[in-house]
């Protein structure tokens, strides 16, 4: 009886190490499951982790990539001085330019684009352009017998079964008549000109030396509800016996009139037009005032002097009210030849004494860009879209393409 008890104990000690034998394999199993299984989910984790940042870096790279340009075509005009204006469509597939003798030209961007064309202002005979203004979508010309007519260039997409295709043309806003801006038809020699939907500002220097300023109000017909235009005529005085140019800001309140080295400001919404509110010597000591331009907005004004130097005023609020102050400077090689700002931003490119081109931007007061083009230049329009840069030169006109994403992010207004 005692050696079957012992049996029986021997029988349950081999089962119970079989049993944690087993026991040891499932958990030798379990546990080698949970390792590969964590380290799989760390691994995840991790991968999740750098595709986060890789995906972070991608969009985050191009904010401090380095503006640049390359030429994209050359279009050869024969007598480039002809030109008072050009442009591109927003897609950049055609191009456009003005010519003195009233045509506006059409040319193609891209092998897909149309073929070029050409129209024909309509003016009469005894009409000759004497002045033009160009703004963000209209260019309006000063006449020879005190008229201005408006045209804006019209580019419609259409979509087939063949694809989508791009035509170009001309249309006139406010008609192919124009507005009489001089009752006595003397010839427009200067214009500066600025509309929205609701108001429309023109300023005209005549060929008898009167500073006109014509403004345009919107109001509806009541009987047919269609938009009339009634319009009120100024003459501007205490105005220089020199005028060199004229701008005005987009909203149409202040008028800017350059006269060698000085600025003469006039309020256009003050309710006194017989002086300027304010008058500037803006040139740098020792040096001529070449250019000025209005930044987007208008909220700044752009000086270049022969002696390369670019200053910026602003208005600020001073113990006789709001006078315009100069906040900045800038320079670039040699003279300034030209400036010409972005509509939208507070980028400004910068013809330079050689010809070539300087890209700032006035907020951060960054130098963008300096480079040398192709062929030097006289003068450079920006695309709709700010992506794409027009030079006129000796020989023809110049298409570059510009990546400028962010001028405004740079170490020192991260920091």
């Amino acid at each position: 009886m005692h050696q079957a008890h012992a049996s029986t104990s021997n029988s349950l000690v081999r089962s119970s190490r079989s049993s944690l034998r087993s026991n040891d394999r499932m958990r030798g199993i379990k546990d080698k499951i949970a390792q590969v299984c964590i380290t799989a989910g760390g691994l995840m984790v991790l991968m999740t982790l750098l595709m986060i940042f890789g995906y972070l870096l991608y969009v985050v790279e191009p904010v401090f990539r380095d503006a640049k340009i390359s030429q994209a075509q050359h279009h050869s005009v024969q007598d480039t001085s002809k030109i008072v204006a050009m442009g591109s469509d927003e897609l950049n597939e055609i191009a456009y330019f003005y010519e003195k003798d009233a045509t506006l030209n059409f040319y193609p961007l891209l092998p897909s684009s149309p073929p070029a064309s050409q129209f024909t202002l309509p003016l009469s005979a005894q009409q000759q352009i004497s002045s033009f203004a160009k703004t963000t979508s209209d260019v309006a010309f000063g006449l020879s017998d005190g008229v201005m007519i408006i045209s804006q260039t019209d580019f419609t997409l259409t979509y087939s079964d063949n694809g989508r295709s791009i035509s170009a043309g001309v249309r006139y806003p406010l008609g192919e008549q124009g507005l009489v801006i001089d009752e006595l038809g003397k010839a427009l020699i200067k214009l500066a000109y600025q509309r929205d939907e609701e108001q429309i500002s023109v300023i005209a220097l005549t060929s008898d030396h009167r500073l006109l300023y014509s403004r345009l109000n919107a109001v509806e017909n009541f009987m047919t509800e269609e938009i009339e235009w009634q319009s009120q005529r100024y003459e501007l005085a205490g105005a220089p016996a020199k005028i060199d140019k004229l701008l005005l800001t987009p909203e149409q309140r202040l008028l800017f009139v350059l006269s060698d080295n000085k600025l003469y400001i006039y309020d256009l919404t003050s309710g006194s037009l017989q002086q300027p509110r304010q008058v500037l010597e803006i040139n740098e000591a020792n040096a001529q005032v070449t250019d000025i331009a209005l930044l987007s907005g208008g909220s700044s004004v752009l000086v270049g002097n022969d002696n390369g130097t670019i200053s910026q005023w602003f208005e600020t609020n001073g113990p006789r009210g709001r006078r315009l102050t100069r906040i900045r400077d800038f320079s670039v090689v040699g003279s300034v030849t030209k400036i010409h700002a972005e509509p939208y931003r507070k980028t400004f490119a910068v013809i330079n004494g050689t010809g070539d081109l300087e890209l700032f931007h006035s907020t951060s007061e960054a130098d963008l860009l300096q480079a040398q083009l192709t062929s030097p230049a006289h003068d450079l329009q920006f695309s709709p879209r700010n992506n794409a840069l027009m030079f006129k030169t000796a020989t023809g006109i110049d298409f570059y393409h510009l990546e400028n994403e962010h001028p405004e992010v740079t170490l020192s207004a991260l920091w």
